[in-house]
């Protein structure tokens, strides 16, 4: 069979195609080529970069944050017990005293239960004296305790009589004795002259008569003095002791307690009427709602003849305590080792522009939370300000000095290399290429950072590494 005609000339239009084909393909290749190994060329290769001068300057290195603005006390004050609003006293806006009455609830019935417990404990207190002191009164008592005192002076001064007169019993007793004596002595000259027939005649015998009698009188003086004293003065000590004794005895009567179980029990009726009144105390204190602290009243949800209950809790008032407002916010680890209690911090408003202050940083949590993930430690920042305009609630800009240095070289931020556990900058040498240095770093505020070694003011770095502002080799597709 023929072939058609025009057929090969077919078959060599598509071997052309091929061809192109194949030819665009392999430039396009060629064209990558190019554009890689112009990105992976020498870093040393120059470009045309833009450099900046180390410079000289003050900078300061701190934390920022963003909190919330509250007061140093706010509470929501509510009654705590049930009753009719008898008075309103305060207003919101008001600003008031500790201790300030703010509104009262109707207390007559409380009034009533105080002034019953009240006579309760009387009762209870009067039981008690009863039942330890008998059942007479004060002015009986009195009358007995001085019967009692003038009984025991009685008593005393009968003692003391008897003790003025021994002194003549003494006297007497003294001479009885030397009387004795004398006898004695006489009896013994006497006994030795006995022997003899005429001695009756002799003086030993007359001196011995004598001393007989002095002896007998004495003694007779001694004995009548002291059966005398002894019968007189015993009745005179024994009646004064029976007087004293028996207005003893009648105090003691008027005066006699109860058992000790008695005494017991009236003593646990005065505890349980003590307790009663204190609680009837407290229930009346109760009705009357006064201000914790000094602050402004916020809000007042009460009025006059409405009713309190407080088993819901009910809010009656709110009070602020402005003085000192203070700011709550949070520090990742790395920011909180910065700083220290005792700082002093820079605060804004972002709604009040023109508003800027002071505070003092007055507490850092010493264990962190966490949330997602995220570590960060609790920081409170107090604030003494009067301007009104500054509400609680409000979001606060935190900035807090940790260091500030004056004279120090200054190069941007941008310009530094990660360099192992430090930084380097590049500068260009006179051949046009890029060169490293490794420098030691300070302080930063974001924009730029302190040198502390590795470069000198005025040498020229390279102010963005890495980057170049025209084409490099690559052409238009950059580099």
């Amino acid at each position: 069979m023929e072939k058609p005609k025009g057929t090969p000339k077919k078959g060599l239009q598509l071997n052309k195609r091929l061809i192109v084909g194949i030819g665009f393909i392999l430039l396009m290749i060629c064209i990558a080529l190019v554009l890689v190994l112009a990105r992976s060329g020498p870093s040393t290769k120059a470009k045309s970069t833009s450099t900046v001068a180390v410079t000289r300057g003050s900078i300061t290195d701190s934390v920022s944050g963003t909190g919330t603005i509250y007061a140093e006390q706010n509470v929501s004050l509510v009654f705590q017990t049930n009753g009719l609003i008898k008075e309103v006293l305060v207003k919101a806006g008001d600003s008031v005293q500790e201790g300030q009455v703010l509104a009262r609830l109707d207390d007559q019935a409380l009034q009533s239960e105080l002034a019953s417990a009240q006579a309760s404990l009387a009762t209870a207190q009067a039981k008690l004296q009863q039942t330890k002191y008998g059942n007479a009164t004060q002015a009986q008592i009195d009358s007995a305790k001085a019967s009692v005192t003038s009984a025991q002076a009685a008593y005393d001064a009968a003692v003391k009589t008897v003790e003025t007169e021994s002194s003549s019993l003494i006297s007497l007793k003294a001479t009885y004795n030397n009387a004795q004596a004398d006898l004695q002595k006489a009896q013994a000259v006497y006994d030795k002259v006995a022997w003899r027939s005429d001695i009756g005649m002799l003086s030993e015998s007359l001196d011995l008569q004598k001393a007989t009698n002095d002896y007998q009188k004495a003694k007779a003086d001694y004995e009548k003095e002291a059966n005398t004293a002894a019968s007189s003065n015993q009745s005179k000590i024994q009646s004064a002791l029976a007087t004293w004794q028996s207005a003893k005895s009648d105090l003691a009567k008027l005066t006699s307690a109860g058992t000790d179980t008695d005494i017991a029990i009236q003593e646990a009726s005065v505890k349980q009427a003590e307790e009663s009144l204190k609680q009837a105390q407290l229930n009346l204190d109760k009705a009357t709602l006064k201000a914790p602290f000094a602050g402004i009243i916020t809000v007042v949800n009460v009025t006059v003849g409405s009713n309190t209950n407080a088993s819901n809790e009910t809010v009656a008032m709110k009070l602020l305590n402005r003085n000192p407002l203070h700011i709550d916010f949070k520090l990742s680890e790395n920011d909180v080792v910065k700083v220290k209690q005792g700082q002093k911090v820079e605060l804004s408003i972002d709604p009040l522009p023109d508003w800027k202050q002071e505070g003092t940083l007055i507490y850092i949590s010493p264990a962190s939370e966490t949330a997602n993930g995220v570590v960060t430690y609790a920081v409170r920042v107090n604030m003494d300000d009067k301007d009104q305009r500054v509400k609680v609630g409000m979001t606060a800009n935190v900035k807090i000095i940790t260091a500030q240095k004056d004279n120090a070289l200054l190069v941007p931020t941008t310009a530094l290399l990660p360099q192992g556990s430090g930084h380097a900058v590049e500068t260009i040498g006179s051949d046009g290429k890029t060169q490293k240095i490794v420098v030691e770093t300070g302080i930063s505020d974001g924009t730029n950072t302190e040198i502390v070694s590795g470069l000198t003011e005025g040498q020229q770095i390279v102010k963005l590494p890495g980057t170049s502002d025209a084409p490099g080799p690559g052409g238009p597709f950059g580099n």
